[in-house]
């Protein structure tokens, strides 16, 4: 490979692993974001559902801590896959790095291994990140059930009883 001919192509090699890290990255935030508060609201449920005895709206307290914790499960799982993301464009950047300095100086063979492994990285992280937004969406839609009940339940609430 001559680097000689086009400067840029090593450019080429490291950009794409470099924005998929920053963009798996923001989605990792985001993700750790919504964990924490949902963490926050398992909490909160916990404390009611222990006050709560015999009450009434006791059921539908359990069945809020319920979907709460498969949320949870859900964003710890995507959660997973984003730090393996990260972790995997990461190496992909640093292989591509590594393969164009051995090309370089004349090592091909050893380029090649480089830039496979690089290859190899982000197609791990590809799938990874994939992985984690699927359990997003299904994490997400959980949530819009959750709020659905929530409000269910404060609008039977609000109603004068007969």
């Amino acid at each position: 490979m001559d680097l000689g001919s086009n400067p840029f192509i090593v450019l080429s090699y490291v950009s794409g692993p470099a924005l998929l890290t920053n963009a798996t990255s923001l989605l990792l935030l985001s993700t750790t974001n919504r964990f924490g508060r949902t963490l926050d609201r398992s909490r909160e449920l916990a404390a009611r559902l222990s006050d709560a005895g015999a009450h009434p709206r006791a059921v539908a307290l359990d069945k809020q801590m319920v979907m709460v914790q498969r949320r949870a499960r859900y964003m710890a799982r995507a959660l997973f896959g984003l730090y393996l993301s990260v972790a995997m464009f990461a190496l992909a950047t640093l292989g591509s790095i590594i393969g164009a300095a051995l090309a370089e100086v004349g090592f091909e063979g050893s380029m090649l291994a480089a830039l496979g492994l690089a290859m190899l990285a982000v197609l791990v992280g590809f799938v990874a990140l994939a992985s984690a937004a699927i359990s997003m969406v299904a994490e997400s839609r959980l949530a819009m059930q959750s709020l659905a009940l929530e409000a269910d339940e404060a609008a039977s609430s609000t109603r004068p009883r007969p």
